[in-house]
């Protein structure tokens, strides 16, 4: 597979990458400066909101608006005036906790983790939101960095990360209730492969995980933890990915500038770009809003 540059973002912590399909357009976040990007598709041209507060997850909501995780709770935006309404208050009580990233799952019940802005040991936490006028349930805790989170075709598994514990978590899942339980590591990232952060999955069931540190994305089988493919990269800390494209056929990878030396800085100058590749008979799949569409 060919990894080539599809926008030179130099983003400090590109993350949450988003295809949307009504806009024709990829967003994604830049979360320490606090923007949202917005890539069109056909003419490649950009456009950027500061937000002015660190922002993570995005969810499609009704119409030109998004809903995003913020520092402090989730947000509604209005990509037509740029005006934004609070709508959930997740530990916003918490000077130094931030929202991570997160999904939705079949129901449209919101999944969004929590972290420590200086990535403290246990501080982090996992919520579920019923809907957006339902208060937040602590699904886990005593978590570090609560990353990428996807569920299986047959939503009766939850795949989870938190990144210092090198590691793919898998979760039975009831998509009646939304409950889980913690079944086993399903993939394990050696130290010498960076560390897991964001994860999306393809319409073969199998786990893309981007390595932070790793200088690569990851292709594994979650059911048997076998690495089927790695992607190299030219920069070290490789942060999400997701598929883009009207045929979802187009795997899009964030990456970061942070953590880096200026003499790192130096030798991989593409960090912090938008990276795209294409694997030959591989596809995302639906990806769900929170009205679960």
């Amino acid at each position: 597979m060919t990894v080539s540059t599809l926008y030179k973002a130099s983003n400090v912590l590109g993350e949450s990458p988003f295809w949307h399909a009504k806009r024709q357009s990829l967003f994604w976040v830049d979360i320490e400066q606090g923007i949202l990007h917005e890539l069109d598709w056909k003419t490649k041209n950009a456009q950027t909101w500061r937000l002015g507060r660190r922002v993570s997850l995005i969810i499609e909501g009704n119409d030109d608006q998004l809903t995003l995780g913020v520092q402090g709770g989730l947000i509604s935006m209005d990509l037509q005036t740029g005006e934004f309404e609070w709508l959930a208050d997740i530990e916003k009580h918490i000077p130094d906790r931030r929202c991570n990233d997160g999904g939705v799952d079949s129901k449209g019940r919101i999944w969004i983790g929590v972290m420590d802005i200086h990535c403290k040991a246990g501080h982090g936490s996992l919520y579920r939101l019923a809907n957006l006028s339902a208060p937040p349930v602590k699904m886990l805790e005593e978590l570090t960095i609560p990353n990428g989170l996807v569920w299986s075709h047959n939503n009766d598994r939850m795949y989870f990360i938190d990144t210092v514990s090198r590691s793919v978590k898998s979760y039975l899942f009831n998509v009646v209730t939304g409950a889980i339980e913690y079944e086993k590591d399903a993939i394990n990232i050696p130290p010498q492969m960076g560390m897991p952060d964001g994860i999306t999955i393809d319409n073969q069931g199998m786990l893309w995980v981007a390595l932070y540190g790793g200088f690569a994305l990851g292709r594994w089988n979650p059911l048997s933890g076998k690495l089927i493919d790695l992607i190299k990269l030219p920069v070290p800390n490789v942060t999400n990915c997701c598929f883009a494209g009207d045929q979802l056929d187009e795997l899009v990878i964030t990456t970061a500038r942070e953590n880096l030396t200026p003499q790192q800085l130096s030798e991989y100058p593409e960090s912090g770009n938008l990276f795209i590749i294409k694997s030959p008979g591989v596809k995302g799949v639906k990806v769900y809003s929170e009205n679960a569409t």
